[in-house]
């Protein structure tokens, strides 16, 4: 058979490998269109390298807000998100998309050997916000809780009088105090504490017999404190501290023999009011335990106890309508335990 008529004309060659070029063309674009199809991130980079950031932009947006793409294709996405946002123009949004990813991937990083350099740049500008917010966070207190006990004022002179009368002291006897209190971190030098105390004073006439009189005046303060880090070392601390809140169950009671023989005891309760301020002291002795001590100046008082009573034991003397009063100062030392980070 001729050579011609097997093969055509130089002409039909010539076709027969264009189209081949074509097929083969085709055959390696198509998965590439495809990956393209089921990729958005490969679609927005298809975009960005066509220098259409602004489709890119689109394409990744709609791609995280729905869900399309998750995981470390997310954080990929995210990327390029922020490149392609330097790009358009939009520096401040790029570091605020960098920002979000480290703040998910602290260790995360950007490739600056092949990121261009106005790009390189804005994830700088992130990282640095990163690294003072992690500074930032290292440098906050972190949560505890104290157990403490101390002495202060509580003469308690108003039910004092009363007491006296009857032959006992003007002031009452104000025995230790206790606490507990359990704080938490605002802002690296800030911190709010929520505080509990419990307050106690006792007095005793002497013209009842060998079954004296009794008074007891007990309260339990509930405060909520602004601390504020004052100075901070190695193994110290100084903190300024000031609150205020009620002081709940303040409760009275007189307590003595009705006649000689029959016991009788009168008591009342209300709610007073409290607020104090000092400064506080901490030496560590652990990373996660310190010794804590404090000095304050307080006003804690429940007014008109028994109001309108006219009861009196005493000749020429009622109980109504006493103060009680812890006002004055406070002395404490306690055990502070840290928790958390």
């Amino acid at each position: 058979m001729d050579r011609k008529m097997l093969f055509g004309s130089g002409m039909l060659r010539a076709l027969a490998g264009m189209l081949l070029v074509l097929l083969v063309g085709a055959v390696s674009i198509a998965p590439q269109a495809a990956f393209a199809q089921a990729s958005p991130v490969a679609k927005a980079q298809q975009q960005y390298d066509s220098g259409k950031f602004a489709d890119a932009l689109a394409t990744l947006q709609e791609a995280l807000s729905s869900g399309a793409v998750t995981g470390s294709d997310a954080v990929g996405a995210r990327e390029l998100l922020g490149r392609c946002q330097v790009k358009a123009g939009d520096v401040p949004g790029a570091r605020n998309t960098f920002l979000k990813i480290l703040r998910s991937d602290p260790l995360y990083r950007l490739d600056a050997l092949r990121t261009p350099p106005d790009e390189v740049e804005a994830f700088q500008q992130a990282l640095k916000t990163f690294e003072a917010e992690q500074l930032q966070a290292s440098q906050r207190i972190p949560a505890s809780i104290a157990l403490f006990g101390g002495i202060g004022s509580g003469s308690n002179e108003d039910f004092g009088k009363y007491v006296a009368v009857g032959g006992g002291d003007k002031e009452f006897d104000n025995k230790p105090m206790f606490g507990i209190s359990v704080r938490f971190p605002l802002a690296p030098r800030w911190s709010l504490d929520l505080e509990m105390q419990r307050f106690r004073a006792v007095n005793e006439d002497s013209v009842s017999g060998p079954a004296k009189a009794t008074y007891e005046l007990t309260a339990t303060p509930m405060v909520v404190n602004v601390i504020y880090l004052m100075r901070d070392s190695d193994k110290y601390r100084v903190n300024l501290f000031a609150g205020a809140g009620p002081m709940l169950n303040c409760y009275a009671s007189d307590k003595f023999l009705f006649f000689g023989s029959i016991p009788l005891k009168v008591t009342d309760t209300k709610v007073g009011k409290y607020f104090h301020a000092g400064v506080e002291g901490e030496y560590e002795l652990h990373p996660k335990l310190a010794v804590t001590g404090r000095a304050l100046f307080r006003s804690a008082k429940a007014e008109k106890m028994f109001k309108g009573s006219e009861f009196g034991q005493y000749t020429g003397a009622t109980i109504g309508n006493r103060d009680m009063d812890f006002s004055g100062y406070g002395l404490s030392l306690g055990i502070r335990g840290y928790i958390g980070y």
